[in-house]
């Protein structure tokens, strides 16, 4: 072999290039101040060039050009220390492909330590390094994935280590990625104390058992603030043991604190829907799918593991409304955008409720429609309403509608006679509360209209009216505002002598009704009060 600096016979120097050259081996050799004298015959077969194109410093022409700068910096520096030269770079082969390739230079020593030869060697590592490149490739994208899932990995070993954290798990838990993952009671001090002794009796059931898990906990950060995590593990086994546990945690706090908060507001609107006895449904016409609130189904008596139809409405309907309803039901289905019914349910027991229904249409950008709405339960309301229209039917007691400015809306033929005016004295409005009130009683009708603002109802009083002849009648009177705050019932008993006996015999009779307010809130419509534009109250 040339530049070999042992003396031998031409016939062995023969043979052994021969030999040097028959290997599959990319060899190389160097004299000692780095001039590259010799590439076996693999070698400039792979390069597609002669020996002259790649000795001394030639070779570097076929060096990839961004990387003749480092190799040949890395090949100096070797020389002038005698170590080891390895190095990777890319090389032109004989296609004109440019392949990675790793070289590894050793120097050979003299008795007296001097350098006398450099042997080396190149290996194709092209392979190696797509695949590690591919494997960098798919860790930036696991990575990255798990940055933008905030969900990181992890293994557990059976000795209860933890030989892997993810960068992203660090994360999670607000700790240094530098440093290793963390120790057992380094994990454990980092859950929330309400759930640490339930986590790491899991863990050691885990290990035990070789079992995986599926498990939300809070953890507290370094700085105080509390998440909440969600882990899911499988175990490895092999041979019939456990080999470690892999799982994957993940940051669902903003998810969780959601779930609360839509959970507190559906806790809410549940205790409102039951306070006011007004149920949710939803219903789309076009597949025939109905939801109902818990209260809906209070209201209707179906238990909850009945899947409401409009078969199963229509079921609990009195049989007297069934038509209206189903004609509603009709005119929705045709297209009419909304919908106001009141109508009857007819329970197993024989009970009957009375019910209000409200809805209005929702329609996606498909064109799908969907009624939203609220069923209330106005039984009480109806009860009230009976009670007084029995009492109105009697014609004893006066009653009427009045507002704040001081206008009689609407009066029954009772108040009417009172004050001796008549029906066309409430249409065109000249009949006044105010009016009807003498001067030393309004002040005190001002200190009632501030009650009945204040608390919705007035407790009952005596007062006077003037009738239309100027005389004047004593009464008691009490009153409830109605929803919308502008407008209330008035109650009004003649207290004249010939109409004391009457009275009481009256309130006997209709002792089911309070006996001079209706409460807060009530809205009735009572029939034979005219209002001033022709409608029923």
């Amino acid at each position: 072999m040339r530049g070999m600096s042992s003396p031998r016979r031409e016939s062995d120097l023969m043979d052994m290039q021969a030999l040097v050259d028959s290997i599959p081996a990319l060899i190389h050799t160097a004299r000692p101040d780095g001039y590259l004298d010799y590439f076996n015959k693999p070698w400039l077969d792979y390069l597609g060039v002669t020996l002259d194109k790649v000795t001394g410093w030639n070779w570097t022409a076929v060096v990839h050009p961004e990387d003749v700068e480092g190799i040949v910096a890395k090949w100096r520096s070797c020389l002038a220390t005698g170590e080891v030269f390895e190095y990777e770079t890319r090389f032109r082969s004989a296609n004109g492909e440019y392949r990675w390739m790793f070289h590894r230079k050793v120097p050979l020593r003299d008795a007296n330590g001097n350098i006398v030869k450099w042997y080396g060697s190149s290996l194709d590592i092209e392979a190696r390094k797509r695949a590690e490149e591919e494997l960098r490739r798919s860790e930036f994208y696991l990575s990255e994935g798990q940055r933008l899932a905030q969900m990181g990995s992890w293994v557990l070993d059976p000795t209860g280590c933890f030989p892997y954290w993810s960068h992203e798990l660090f994360h999670i838990y607000g700790l240094d990625p530098a440093k290793k993952g963390p120790s057992f009671e380094e994990y454990l001090a980092s859950i929330h104390p309400q759930d640490r002794e339930f986590m790491r009796s899991l863990i050691n059931r885990m290990i035990a058992e070789a079992s995986g898990c599926d498990v939300t906990k809070r953890i507290v950060r370094p700085s105080g603030e509390v998440r909440y995590v969600r882990c899911v593990a499988v175990p490895i086994v092999e041979n019939g043991r456990l080999k470690i546990i892999v799982g994957t945690a993940i940051d669902i706090t903003g998810h969780e604190l959601l779930t609360q908060e839509l959970r507190r507001r559906e806790a809410y609107l549940a205790e409102a829907q039951r306070l006011s006895h007004t149920g949710s449904f939803g219903w789309k016409p076009d597949t025939g799918k109905i939801v109902w609130s818990d209260e809906t189904y209070r209201i209707f008596e179906y238990d909850r593991s009945v899947k409401p139809t409009i078969d199963s409405l229509v079921q609990r309907v009195h049989p007297e409304d069934r038509i209206g309803v189903k004609e509603v039901i009709s005119r929705s289905l045709e297209g009419e955008p909304e919908f106001e019914h009141a109508y009857r349910l007819l329970l197993p027991d024989g009970r009957v409720k009375h019910v209000n229904a409200i809805a209005q249409v929702l329609q996606d950008a498909s064109g799908n429609r969907e009624f939203v709405g609220a069923v209330t339960d106005i039984t009480e309301r109806k009860t009230a309403e009976d009670k007084i229209r029995r009492l109105v039917d009697t014609n004893i007691l006066g009653i009427f509608i009045g507002n704040f400015e001081g206008a009689i809306i609407e009066a029954n033929d009772a108040f009417l006679r009172m004050v001796q005016y008549s029906r066309e004295d409430v249409v065109s409005g000249r009949l006044r509360w105010t009016d009807l009130t003498p001067p030393e009683w309004r002040e005190r009708d001002e200190r009632a209209v501030a009650e009945v603002k204040a608390t919705g109802m007035i407790q009952p009083s005596e007062k006077e009216y003037f009738r239309k002849d100027g005389s004047r009648v004593p009464v008691m009177i009490g009153s409830a505002l109605f929803e919308g705050g502008n407008e209330g019932v008035v109650f009004v008993l003649d207290l004249s002598e010939q109409k004391q006996a009457q009275v009481k015999h009256t309130w006997r009779k209709h002792s089911g009704l309070p006996t001079w307010a209706v409460g807060h809130g009530v809205q009735t419509r009572v029939p034979g009060i005219v209002r001033r534009n022709g409608t029923a109250f």
